[in-house]
């Protein structure tokens, strides 16, 4: 290359690197330059950005699928429960929420029919096949074991005082995959709010053993989320509860994809469900 090239090559380089520069610091603020590996404080705050995103829309749908599975149980004792306990759950909801006003509605397919769910007030109502409508106060306790579809944002917020390092599992120009273990105590925490609702001898039994299943809990979570917009795409949550009586190791799978974030939605109880309040 000639000297008058070469200078002519260096000056366009040379002009062209601040707008190059320009552009990665700008990109850089969101999504980070190609070769940047987000560190554990930016990886947290993008968590917490999708969870804030959740907690803030007016409304938006989501799909939800909970199964159950026996790892350590053999297949006649697996079939057994199977016919007897559904092992799988699918919903499809949708959420409505303001400030002092959450309101969700999902109907469900299992192996034990259609079920129909709504949590309005602070009240869960449930419909399962042909049966009429059941409600339950879920003031006192928004997660427990067999209410994991009703996780609202602030429940997820919750978790991340309960976590451990976050492991970058996904990092690509589309998305962040992240994910982290949450300590025993979340759930033992969960169930000490419900601790009231044990009033007799046999219920407080019942906690008691609860208590000890959850005590060696291992809980770990996933978090799918947009990088152009900080959405949370997808969250699966599995718990695993080891030395569960007569069951040997149980574990808990809830996956959940959420899309149409800010969607205008009505969500009202149905007058023959209002009439199952407590």
């Amino acid at each position: 290359m000639s000297a008058l090239r070469e200078r002519r090559a260096h000056g366009k380089y040379w002009k062209a690197a601040p707008a190059a520069a320009a552009a990665c610091l700008a990109l850089a603020a969101l999504a980070g330059c190609a070769g940047k590996v987000p560190g554990q404080e930016e990886r947290l705050e993008w968590i917490r950005k999708a969870y804030g995103n959740l907690a803030e829309a007016s409304g938006y749908r989501y799909r939800a699928e909970i199964s159950y599975s026996f790892p350590e149980m053999d297949e006649t004792t697996r079939a057994r429960l199977a016919a007897a306990i559904p092992s799988s759950l699918r919903l499809e909801g949708e959420v409505q929420q303001s400030q002092g006003d959450y309101r969700q509605h999902a109907v469900g397919t299992g192996a034990g029919g259609k079920l129909e769910l709504y949590v309005i007030g602070g009240i869960s109502y449930r419909k399962e096949g042909e049966g009429g409508w059941t409600a339950t106060d879920t003031a006192a306790y928004r997660l427990n074991i067999s209410n994991l579809y009703f996780m609202a944002p602030e429940d997820f917020e919750s978790m991340l005082s309960f976590a451990g390092d976050i492991d970058l599992v996904e990092d690509s120009e589309q998305r962040l995959v992240l994910s982290f273990k949450v300590g025993s105590e979340y759930l033992l925490s969960s169930l000490e709010k419900s601790r009231e609702l044990y009033a007799s001898e046999e219920q407080l039994q019942v906690y008691e053993t609860l208590y000890g299943i959850m005590r060696n809990a291992e809980t770990e979570v996933s978090s799918r989320i947009y990088r152009s917009n900080g959405y949370l795409e997808r969250q699966d949550i599995t718990i695993r509860l080891p030395d569960t009586p007569l069951l040997g190791t149980v574990v808990m799978e809830v996956s959940n994809e959420f899309f149409s974030y800010g969607e205008a939605l009505n969500i009202e109880l149905p007058p023959e469900a209002a009439e199952a309040a407590p």
